[in-house]
């Protein structure tokens, strides 16, 4: 929904029986603007018959890994180790840093559109032990629902470990995460009802080929699918079904892979000519639109006429990897489309968003809310440039 659209709602609710005159009156616009907005928020089904009757809104469908995450932050900045495993004696535990998340890329991203105040209905595996029921217990915490999650009785959940240096440098990371497998094509057909009532599915690349497939295959147009790729090694899964996707969220990586190119930058850095280069080579694999989060603070997104570019150079925040995180960037294409945002506001929200996100490092949303991101982008100017392909992207 709109900004106004959501303040009529608001109304809506106050008063179901309120006049467009008095909405009008309170909004301070016309009353033929009123009955625009009344007619618009009846095609998205949002309110229906008389007395405006709201429906309940859509869920987003998050579908992925959810995992018990656990984060040591070692008191030294080298990690000799790592290239001498005899040194390991020599590391002291003493004074280090550990702390653990409910993350996952599927949950992280569910608990990202409830702070912007959508509602989100996560599909993810988990064990029947301490950890998935600590994972189910967080997820009701921040008002996630969990009636699309798999608990395996016989499973162990999955789990994340990361070796950080003083500095918040991940020098090694290890996890567990096959459960993730156990979405199938069968578990996923048995909620169909829920899924199909969704407006918009979320995916990671850690599903298995055959249920990215199922997804591709069964949830089309109107519906918008959005694929995160953040591994090179698993895009193969998803080659075949580039064209049935509405959206991929890459890592560099990822784009690379699929594209063809060699992972071999230009010695000056990546700028706007290369990845430009890179996302057109993607949309003719057959992609309709992707995104690519690279560097510390920049932002491609291309389809087959246009490609926009954002740097946001003032709003890189400390955090361990200094990077775009593909969580924050999805659920801010996710809010924008909800919002109706065009392409240039779009971009602006994602990067708004991946900044508010990275604020926090043991808590990665603390800092993130709708008000927030709306007063951020109020005060905040987004360099953003937009160029048209000479050719069509896609031959």
């Amino acid at each position: 929904m709109t900004k106004r659209e959501d303040e009529i709602v608001n109304l809506i609710r106050e008063d179901p029986m309120i006049s467009q005159n008095d909405i009008a009156s309170i909004l301070g616009i016309t009353r033929s603007s009123v009955s625009v907005h009344i007619n618009n928020l009846v095609k998205k089904g949002i309110i229906k018959g008389r007395g405006y009757i709201i429906t309940d809104e859509r869920p987003v469908i998050v579908i992925g890994a959810a995992n018990f995450d656990l984060i040591v932050c070692l008191n030294r900045e080298e990690f000799p180790f790592l290239l001498d495993p005899k040194q390991i004696s020599n590391i002291s535990g003493e004074n280090s840093k550990i702390s653990f998340a409910y993350g996952g890329t599927a949950k992280i991203i569910a608990e990202l559109l409830v702070k912007l105040d959508l509602k989100a209905c996560l599909f993810a595996a988990m064990a029947e032990d301490m950890f998935g029921r600590e994972i189910l217990a967080d997820c009701k915490k921040h008002g996630i629902s969990t009636e699309g999650c798999l608990i395996d009785p016989d499973s162990q959940t999955s789990m994340y470990l990361e070796l950080r240096n003083t500095n918040q440098i991940p020098y090694a990371k290890t996890a567990n995460v096959m459960l993730e497998r156990k979405l199938t094509p069968s578990y996923l057909e048995t909620k169909r009802k829920i899924i199909a009532n969704a407006d918009c599915i979320v995916v990671d690349d850690g599903m298995s080929a055959e249920s990215l497939e199922y997804i591709a295959a069964n949830y089309r147009e109107p519906c918008i699918t959005i694929l995160n790729g953040f591994t090179a090694g698993r895009c193969e899964k998803y080659r075949n079904i580039l064209s049935q996707i509405s959206v991929f969220v890459l890592s560099l990586e990822c784009a690379l892979c699929l594209s063809g190119e060699k992972p071999e930058f230009p010695e000056s850095g990546i700028d706007n000519s290369y990845i430009q280069r890179i996302a057109q080579k993607v949309l003719q694999t057959g992609a309709k639109k992707v995104i690519i989060p690279y560097g510390a603070d920049r932002i491609c997104m291309a389809d087959l006429k246009y490609c926009y570019i954002c740097a946001a150079d003032d709003l890189t925040a400390p955090c361990a990897e200094n990077r775009v995180r593909l969580e924050a960037v999805t659920a801010g294409y996710v809010y924008s489309q909800r919002a109706e945002l065009d392409a240039e506001h779009s971009l602006a929200a994602m990067s708004a968003i991946n900044f508010l996100h990275d604020l926090s490092d043991t808590d990665y949303t603390i800092a993130l809310s709708k008000e927030s991101l709306e007063s951020f982008l109020d005060k905040t100017v987004f360099n953003i440039t937009k160029s048209e392909w000479k050719t069509s992207s896609n031959k």
